[in-house]
């Protein structure tokens, strides 16, 4: 099961974790 949607939502996520990580570095 290879959805794009699937895709979008891991790369969504791996986009949101590094954001988050580097908000939570700045401070």
């Amino acid at each position: 099961m290879n959805s794009p949607f699937a895709e979008t939502l891991v790369t969504h996520s791996s986009k949101l974790a590094r954001f988050t990580t580097t908000n939570f570095l700045n401070f």
